[in-house]
């Protein structure tokens, strides 16, 4: 009759590979989970800088031309009351990471010229270094 029992060296060995195994993994795992955590928030503020500048670019040439310059944008509300954005156009959530954000407004050299043939120039939008451009309705 054979005796099916585990013997203590087989024991040990496993408790050695666990101790010495799990370890590791557990922190490649930990590591992995922090790495796609800031990478999530980060496409989430590229995504929310992106928008602001769609929200910037409903507004009419008038009023953005108006309002070229720098401004600090401190959070959601402060970005909606500065520039005057209507209910509808509010599409950034609570939740959003609309944290302190530098935002500049210049006219470029280039320009149309609108239909009573005044100059309406190409409207540089500038958020957090990341570039977008505003062109005047031609009509």
């Amino acid at each position: 009759m054979k005796n099916k029992g585990e013997t203590l060296v087989e024991s040990l060995l496993s408790i050695f590979f666990v101790a010495v195994v799990l370890p590791p993994v557990s922190n490649l795992i930990l590591k992995t989970f922090r790495t796609d955590s800031k990478i999530d928030r980060k496409n989430i503020f590229n995504m929310e800088t992106e928008n602001i500048s769609e929200i910037l670019k409903t507004k009419d040439y008038a009023f953005l031309y108006s309002h070229i310059g720098k401004y600090v944008i401190q959070n959601k509300n402060d970005f909606y009351s500065k520039f005057a954005i209507e209910g509808k156009y509010q599409i950034l959530k609570d939740t959003a990471t609309v944290g302190k954000r530098e935002l500049e407004i210049k006219a470029t050299e280039n320009y149309y010229l609108n239909e009573k043939g005044e100059k309406e120039h190409i409207l540089e939008i500038t958020i957090d270094r990341k570039k977008d451009y505003y062109f005047p309705e031609i009509k």
